[in-house]
């Protein structure tokens, strides 16, 4: 009886030993445990920059249509926000929480640029990628830019009509609507014989003996307009009433195949 006292006891202590060394070993770990991470904070060693894991526009991409649209993730989503620019010459949007972009634009080369950034803070990374916009085959006028916003309480756009590969004219009358034009003037400023006349939402450009000839691509007027009736979105449209060229004596009047217009958005 006393020998099965002395195992029990003996067990007893066994398992107290046991015990303490398992603290022991608990406490060592614990201390030896990995400081706490805030990949946020930029003075903490395992700090990650905020910057963009996908977006789907691929460099030196050629788009044929002028509807853009182009998607992109970051490393953190729930808290990176993006602001976004079409070239270095024009500027940044504001910052959006949005991974989505839609929009309209002209013809022409880009070099498109994101900023991530995480909400509210100055860390910031660029990405960036080219792309060209491919809409229009031949003989074509177009608005740039092909979207505007405008407040209700001047609703007041500058449209710039863009003539592209034109067969070379002397005379081009384009109507635009439903927009009342307030002024229009040659986009350049120097062709000295050059006239626009401005009536009905119809305006006609001409060129004098000595002036260079409408042909190719370049910007044919630029117009202040404004949007008639109560929506919220005005599309305007452009009728090429005619384009004529003079050879010799003979006035010819030449097909303008596309026309492409401009949304103008009220807020």
């Amino acid at each position: 009886m006393k020998r099965q006292s002395n195992n029990t006891r003996t067990l007893r202590q066994y398992l107290l030993l046991l015990f303490t060394l398992m603290l022991v070993i608990t406490s060592i770990t614990q201390c030896r445990k990995k400081p706490f991470v805030n990949p946020l904070d930029p003075n903490d060693p395992d700090y990650e920059k905020p910057r963009l894991i996908y977006l789907s526009l691929i460099d030196s991409t050629v788009l044929t249509t002028d509807t853009l649209s182009i998607t992109w993730e970051s490393n953190f989503p729930a808290l990176c926000e993006y602001a976004y620019r079409y070239s270095a010459t024009t500027p940044w949007s504001n910052w959006v929480l949005d991974t989505t972009l839609f929009d309209l634009i002209a013809d022409g080369d880009y070099h498109f640029e994101i900023a991530t950034r995480y909400q509210g803070m100055s860390d910031t990374t660029i990405a960036a990628a080219r792309f060209t916009i491919h809409s229009l085959d031949q003989s074509a006028v177009f608005c740039a830019p092909r979207t505007q916003t405008v407040s209700n309480a001047m609703p007041l756009a500058t449209i710039t009509l863009q003539g592209k590969y034109l067969d070379t004219c002397t005379a081009i009358e384009i109507k635009v609507k439903p927009v009342l034009i307030k002024s229009a003037r040659l986009a350049d400023g120097t062709a000295t014989g050059s006239f626009v006349f401005a009536k009905d939402s119809i305006v006609t450009l001409g060129i004098g003996p000595n002036d260079s000839p409408i042909q190719g691509t370049m910007p044919l007027v630029t117009m202040e307009v404004y949007p008639l009736g109560p929506q919220d979105t005005t599309e305007c449209f452009i009728t090429v009433l005619c384009a004529k060229r003079v050879n010799d004596t003979v006035s010819d009047t030449i097909s303008v195949n596309q026309v492409k217009g401009c949304f103008i958005i009220r807020k």
